[in-house]
């Protein structure tokens, strides 16, 4: 009897993670679009805008922020199973800060704005499902400290957020 040799495998790319644009929910009242870039798979570039609205209990109106956050992200290691690929991350990232301070009053005040820099330190993870390579799902903490013009309007400087990524590339 003759022998069948068996058949090469077929050749299977690795799903890669190089450019993503996605979106971002912070989960009190934040929610912002991102784009996230990796070179060589370990050190990556985050930009982040969002947009963020806060009351206080001690001071009357409301305080929307918008912020612009260019930021570097290290992966030490990624792990990767047959169905999930595991990315921790830490980074730091820098934030320009454009705020303004809305009064709802009879007098009709207009409102009042202020600029500032900040800074944001964190630390997450990013998940990749087997069924969809493209798409990652990631969550990070942190430390911000951002500038605070407006008496009793203080940001809390612990930052969560949840994001999604889809990676054109």
């Amino acid at each position: 009897a003759q022998q069948i040799p068996p058949r090469g495998q077929t050749r299977v790319s690795a799903i890669s993670h190089i450019f993503g644009i996605g979106a971002s929910l912070a989960p009190m009242s934040g929610v912002g679009v991102s784009a996230r870039a990796w070179h060589k798979n370990h050190l990556g570039i985050q930009v982040g805008f969002m947009r963020d609205a806060m009351t206080s209990d001690v001071a009357a109106g409301r305080v929307t922020s918008m912020q612009l956050e260019p930021g570097v992200e290290y992966a030490p290691f990624d792990r990767v199973s047959d169905y999930l690929w595991f990315r921790p991350y830490m980074g730091s990232a820098v934030s320009f800060v454009h705020q303004t301070l809305s009064i709802a009053s009879p007098l009709a005040r207009p409102p009042v704005s202020d600029s500032g820099l900040g800074f944001r330190v964190y630390g997450g993870g990013e998940l990749t499902f087997a069924s969809m390579p493209q798409f990652g799902v990631s969550a990070d903490v942190g430390y911000r400290d951002l500038p605070a013009p407006f008496a009793g309007f203080k940001a809390d400087p612990l930052s969560v957020s949840i994001a999604g990524h889809w990676y054109i590339k």
